[in-house]
């Protein structure tokens, strides 16, 4: 396991909120001796503890498990991309990029049978359009727009508010709403529809406009509505006029739904089931670099198949090193639900391709997209490290990184996993409590100083005297 012992794993589950050296002691690891350590050796490329310390002063939020294992693990991915280039691995070896892909392949995959489940699906009815409207948790509005810089208070828009005040009582006199929508209104989106808005909840609106229109009943018109982008007079359509508008919003919705009890049937019917200590694993996969405890024992199990810990690892490294270690922190039924998710995914994938994932249509979608992502990774990461000793390299690009002057740049799909089954990667976790610690008490005394030599603070004004 790397010497990654279950008290580390579980420990890099709770931020550090205190600042005393209490890890320090317990484990015997002194401050010195935690920076001179070697935390990672990936192929020759070292981390030490000194280096971390610094990685965690330049970041902006403070020093955390969380943050120091976010960037250990974004120093393997520099390093093993690095080590690859310069040995000369093959990125683009047909049977690797397959494996790398294969997460996005299996989402693809399924995001086009949801897509194909929706088309087939008919259109929702007038009766589950009008039950909707019945309900009133969705509605449906027409507006007329008078655009208008609202903050400033010049003739034009003077004589703009009087048009709305007109426009408003002409409708409310029975003149129609949609004629003046498509004589008056400014709203290019909506004017040569009618100014019918699309369906929407409260929560969709802007605040101060559901203020004005949500409680409106059916052919009521708004008072007067200011917003950036000017003066709106709002009216509900009745229901006859909201069908159109109800059931496109039902549509997605309902076959979402359809699609959810599907996937729901496929788990009871594959009887899917997360082995005990699975979750804990999950915990460990998470924490460079990767390794389990269990061995090949299943993750995932179903009546006639099983997810094992290579595909796992493939499905954790689409994210990135931050979004990755979060997993170590997650609750227990977070992490089982996301292991049933991708089980059920797998069970869907691998019927709906039986001759393997991924298909030759997702190759030939997503292999230009792993192609031109690795090519900006490389060129990325060589325009800063590139013709310097392994260390030195990875060094700098994490110099970079962390200053912020480029983007991160994880390597594309699930290639950082592949890398660290291709080469050695060694990770010493037990220093880095104390290097987490030692870099809090730095950012808290750095501070205490930034804030004494600022003019009027107590420390100054003493001075001062």
């Amino acid at each position: 396991m790397t010497g990654l012992t279950l008290r580390m794993v579980r420990s890099a589950r709770f931020l550090v909120v205190g600042v005393a050296l209490v890890s320090g002691a317990c484990s015997g690891e002194s401050l010195e001796d935690a920076r001179k350590t070697v935390i990672v050796d990936a192929e020759g490329a070292q981390l030490t503890g000194a280096m971390l310390e610094q990685y965690l002063l330049r970041i902006p939020e403070p020093a955390s498990r969380v943050t120091a294992d976010m960037l250990v693990s974004a120093w393997i991915d520099v390093a093993l991309l690095q080590h690859a280039e310069r040995t000369g691995v093959d990125l683009l070896d047909s049977a690797l990029v397959d494996r790398a892909l294969r997460p996005d392949a299996v989402r693809g995959m399924l995001q086009q049978f949801a897509t194909e489940r929706l088309q087939a699906r008919p259109p929702p009815t007038d009766a589950e359009a009008d039950s909707l409207f019945g309900i009133g948790n969705v509605k449906v509005y027409q507006q007329i727009l008078l655009p208008m810089n609202v903050r400033e208070n010049t003739p034009a828009n003077v004589e703009r508010a009087q048009l709305g005040r007109t426009l408003r009582d002409r409708a409310n006199t029975g003149e129609s709403f949609t004629a003046l929508v498509r004589e008056y209104s400014g709203d290019s989106v909506y004017k040569d529809g009618g100014g019918f808005m699309a369906a929407a909840e409260i929560g969709d609106l802007p605040a101060s406009i559901a203020q004005a229109v949500w409680n409106l009943a059916p052919n009521e018109i708004s008072a007067l509505s200011p917003s950036p982008r000017g003066l709106h007079i709002f009216r509900r359509a009745t229901v006859a006029e909201s069908r159109p508008g109800l059931k496109a919003w039902l549509q997605p919705r309902l076959a979402e739904a359809e699609n959810r009890a599907y996937t729901d049937s496929m788990r009871a019917a594959h009887d899917l089931k997360v082995p005990s200590g699975a979750v804990e694993r999950m915990r460990i996969f998470a924490i460079d670099p990767m390794q389990d405890s269990g061995g090949d024992e299943p993750i995932v199990t179903w009546r006639d198949g099983r997810l094992d810990p290579a595909t796992i690892r493939l499905w954790l490294s689409v994210f990135a090193p931050r979004e990755r270690v979060q997993f170590a922190g997650a609750a227990d039924t977070t992490i089982s639900n996301w292991l049933l998710q991708v089980g059920k995914w797998e069970v869907i994938a691998r019927d709906l391709a039986p001759a393997g994932v991924p298909t030759a249509e997702a190759r030939e979608a997503l292999v230009p997209q792993y192609r031109e992502s690795l090519e900006r990774v490389i060129a990325a990461w060589k325009l800063v490290g590139g013709g310097r000793p392994a260390t030195a390299a990875a060094t700098a690009v994490l110099d970079t990184l962390t200053s912020g002057r480029i983007p991160y740049r994880p390597p594309p799909g699930a290639l950082s996993g592949i890398l660290r089954g291709l080469f050695t990667v060694g990770v010493k976790p037990d220093p880095i409590d104390v290097i987490v610690e030692s870099a809090l008490l730095e950012r808290a005394r750095r501070v205490a100083a930034d804030t004494s030599s600022q003019p009027g603070s107590p420390v100054d004004s003493t001075i001062k005297r």
